[in-house]
């Protein structure tokens, strides 16, 4: 299971900041750099002043602590040549990214962060704010676009001042300590492309028909808190978002959700660690079959397979299939040509292939390895793929991987 979620972890980062890349306010500096406001580098000192810096407080191996050249002497007096730093053609700060810069600390409510009221873009994730709140301050910042707060130690519910960020197309809170429910008010982010709570401690009972109005989101992750999502079925298929994101792991679902249907644009898809018993139906293997290049269906309590299951699996572009630790009987599903990586551990699959398989168009070449694997109660017979041999790898696989990968943590 480790070298799996491994897998997994490292497309989801890579995914997300592909996202983060896209989606990011970006402006190219001009030849001349502005003359920062004096107010507003008194607050981007008085900010980096309340925090240690410690090389230790990033999970990101590739940290560095940008604020260590900021100062008012010399020639680095002005704040918009600050590293990290922004600002529009008047001279305002409109973009602060600190990300992985080792801050050591708590963002208090009087914080000077928050006088930066010019700001569109704020960057804040993989520090360690010692688990300190989100003060309710932060729905001052009201011309925010962006906001990440990821993997940054933050602890307690999230504040409904943030529904008053009206403006943001990114909410990144994921692998953080919060707690309680989400908002019910976040449905009024209706400019919101991408909500990201992955990995909290998040509770409670919620609809996913909340996210009908936010027509704009495409990214939704629920993952890994203890969120029971209720899907209902008057919530019609055509008036969902059309996500190419969506991971509803460990999200206590007991089905699969049927509006998954009409989802033609999904790019990455997550199902694991739920209560899903019995047979895959047949109109999975046929969701977005152009687009997807993620499937995660692992650690549920599925059986088998409804119907014929299509050799090769019809998904053009899929990297990564995880059918792992389910209880799932049959031939083996065949995955297509440009498959990285296809987990299939702790089932009780067979190697068997049907006869027209060997007819079949699909260019996938394995190297079998079938072995007999011992697990706890008992021992099954286990396929694994030793290697895959694809004729091509897909684009953005290969352009992604030479972003800066950032670590995640994983809660049990």
């Amino acid at each position: 299971m480790g070298s799996s979620f491994l897998c997994i972890m490292f497309m989801r980062v890579l995914f997300f900041v592909s996202l983060s890349q896209l989606i990011v306010f970006t402006h190219s500096s001009p030849s001349i750099q502005p003359l920062c406001h004096v107010d507003e580098s008194s607050a981007l000192l008085q900010f980096k002043n309340s925090f240690s810096i410690k090389g230790s407080e990033s999970s990101d191996p590739l940290a560095c602590p940008k604020v260590a050249s900021w100062t008012l002497e010399g020639q680095n007096s002005n704040c918009c040549a600050w590293d990290g730093v922004i600002c529009d053609d008047t001279g305002h700060v409109i973009e602060l990214d600190l990300s992985s810069c080792n801050l050591y600390g708590s963002i208090n409510s009087n914080s000077s962060l928050f006088h930066l009221v010019h700001l569109q873009s704020l960057n804040l994730a993989f520090n360690n704010f010692n688990y300190s709140q989100i003060p309710s301050q932060v729905g001052n910042l009201s011309r925010l676009t962006y906001l990440n707060l990821s993997s940054s130690m933050l602890s307690g519910e999230i504040p409904f001042t943030l529904m008053n960020l009206t403006k943001l197309t990114f909410l990144g809170l994921s692998s953080n300590n919060f707690q309680g429910p989400i908002p019910s008010s976040i449905v009024h982010l209706y400019n919101l492309e991408v909500l990201d709570v992955y990995n909290n401690n998040l509770n409670g009972t919620m609809e996913l028909c909340m996210f009908l109005n936010m027509k704009s989101l495409g990214m939704l992750d629920l993952s890994h808190n203890e969120l029971s999502l209720l899907i209902d079925e008057t919530c019609t298929n055509a008036t969902l978002p059309k996500f190419y994101g969506l991971d509803l792991a460990a999200c206590n679902l007991s089905e699969f959700p049927n509006f998954l249907r009409n989802q033609d644009g999904l790019q990455w898809l997550s199902l694991a660690y739920n209560n899903i018993a019995g047979h895959i139906p047949e109109w999975m293997w046929h969701i977005s079959r152009e687009s997807l290049r993620v499937m995660d269906l692992s650690f549920n309590f599925l059986t088998g397979f409804d119907g014929q299951v299509p050799i090769p699996l019809p998904w053009t572009n899929l990297a990564i299939l995880d059918l792992s630790s389910n209880q799932l009987e049959g031939s083996l599903p065949i995955p297509p040509s440009s498959t990285l990586r296809y987990n299939i551990p702790n089932n009780k699959l067979s190697a068997s292939i049907s006869e027209n398989s060997e007819d079949s168009d699909s260019p996938f070449e394995f190297g079998w390895k079938i072995v007999v694997i011992g697990y706890g109660f008992g021992t099954v017979v286990g396929v694994i793929i030793g290697h895959v041999v694809t004729a091509r790898n897909p684009d953005w696989l290969r352009k992604t991987f030479g972003m800066k990968q950032l670590g995640r943590r994983r809660r049990i």
